[in-house]
């Protein structure tokens, strides 16, 4: 590539930097919301006590890394909201940067490349909650290990994949389809190989680290006491019903998949021919789809949805989108090219509003959260006799505190007040509370706490 042109993808990647930091920079670490408040207050003790906690004990999920992640931004944060939201908007570059280096690896140029991190990046779905909700760095570490694993078996590294691989299993569940997923890959690689049997034994081969760390895994999470399919929550039971798992399909598909079909729709009405893939990009998109079925082969059993489940898979679509665009490329003509990148460019703050809309559930969230965890901290100063709060929500508002701390005002208790004071937060009205409780009711239109009359 001539210096020209990398001057001029190097600019793209920094102008599209700048609209990345632009949509969710002024807006990361507003506050703590639901989830968040238990990571924290379970990962309060030093560095060196919370690493040990984190991979002997649990009291549901086994995401060892994360709690360890929680510990760090403890440590040097405290209850400072802000700092925890700036590592996940650090996450969530890592990873578009290693999703640029892996299309790379897949043998596309730096543009298309660049292309591929991009609609990973500005993937409205489950982007907004991995970066902006501070509980959503469990998808971001699961990403940024499994990437980096994709990349390390790439480079024939198998210590590194197993380490990745591992890594990734310690951040979320989702991760424990990585050893199937990259038997895949090895057993697509052996194309030329005609005797499937033996194609199927240099695939257990190249991946039998990855069995094993599997293994090692499995136990570490039995010893842990964390949940299985079996115990968990019925919201986190597996599911055979079709009509849940057929709109699982479908909603996840728009999720991880929008954006990247939307580009390879511009770019087919205008070539109207079959992509011309070289035998090493069509392997590629079929390790591609291994990676995008493979990233809900758990969650699309699931009752519960969340957009933060696209986020892992949609690696897998953007790189495929990537490869398939650059086949047809050629076939564009120079006019076409032209208005297919202007339209690339403008796409990303054409939909600034889309952007900060999807957001404004977790920063209206975590704004309350933060202003209701300042009120209360106030509240026990001024009221030394108390021993309990109870808070009469407002669920008529959107600004709720249903949604901003939601199951988790105990933790919210121990984190921020100073003694032992209980907190309870009731959805009706209160009549009458117990000797030693205040009552506080929460105006969903401003956030405020007042004192019951």
């Amino acid at each position: 590539m001539n210096a020209q042109r990398r001057v001029r993808v190097a600019a793209t990647a920094i102008y599209l930097l700048g609209v990345f930091l632009a949509i969710y920079q002024p807006v990361v670490g507003q506050g703590f919301v639901a989830d968040d408040f238990g990571w924290v207050n379970a990962t309060r003790p030093s560095i060196g006590e919370a690493a040990v906690r984190a991979f002997n004990h649990t009291t549901g999920f086994y995401r060892p890394l994360v709690s360890l992640s929680f510990a760090v931004n403890h440590e040097w944060a405290g209850l400072d909201p802000r700092p925890y939201g700036l590592v996940n908007l650090t996450l969530m570059l890592v990873c578009a940067g290693l999703v640029a280096y892996l299309a790379h690896l897949a043998g596309l140029s730096p543009a298309f490349s660049l292309f591929a991190a991009a609609l990973f990046a500005f993937n409205p779905h489950g982007v907004d909650m991995a970066v902006l909700w501070v509980s959503g760095r469990t998808g971001l570490l699961l990403t940024l290990f499994s990437l980096a694993a994709a990349i390390a078996f790439l480079k024939t590294r198998p210590g590194w994949v197993a380490i990745f691989s591992l890594s990734a299993m310690f951040s979320k569940e989702e991760a424990v389809v990585l050893p199937v997923m990259f038997f895949l890959w090895s057993y697509l690689e052996a194309n030329n190989v005609d005797d499937r049997s033996r194609r199927f034994v240099a695939a257990l081969r190249r991946t039998q680290w990855l069995w094993l760390v599997a293994c090692l895994y499995g136990v570490l999470r039995l010893h842990s006491g964390a949940f299985w399919p079996s115990n968990a929550p019925w919201y986190y039971r597996f599911s055979a019903n079709p009509q849940l798992l057929m709109r699982n399909a479908r909603e996840y598909a728009d999720r991880a998949c929008s954006l990247s079909a939307l580009a390879l729709l511009a770019v087919f009405a205008m070539v109207r021919v079959r992509p011309s893939l070289k035998p090493e990009a069509r392997v590629f998109v079929w390790r591609c789809l291994c990676w995008l079925v493979g990233g809900f082969a758990l969650t699309i059993f699931l009752p519960v949805r969340s957009s933060l489940y696209a986020l892992f898979p949609s690696v897998g679509a953007v790189i495929a989108a990537s490869c398939l665009t650059a086949a047809w490329w050629d076939n564009v003509s120079p006019a076409q090219k032209r208005g297919l990148i202007a339209a690339a460019l403008v796409l990303p703050l054409a939909l600034f509003p889309v952007y900060r809309a999807r957001g404004e559930r977790w920063i209206v969230a975590a704004r309350l959260s933060s202003s209701v965890t300042t009120q209360l901290v106030n509240h026990v100063a001024a009221h030394p006799a108390a021993r309990g709060i109870v808070v009469q929500d407002d669920r008529s508002t959107r600004a709720s505190l249903a949604n901003a701390i939601g199951p988790a005002a105990t933790d919210v208790a121990s984190l921020f007040f100073q003694r032992p004071v209980s907190l309870r937060i009731e959805p009706e009205r209160v009549t009458q509370v117990s000797p030693g409780e205040l009552l506080l009711v929460l105006d969903g239109q401003t956030g405020q706490l007042r004192l019951a009359p």
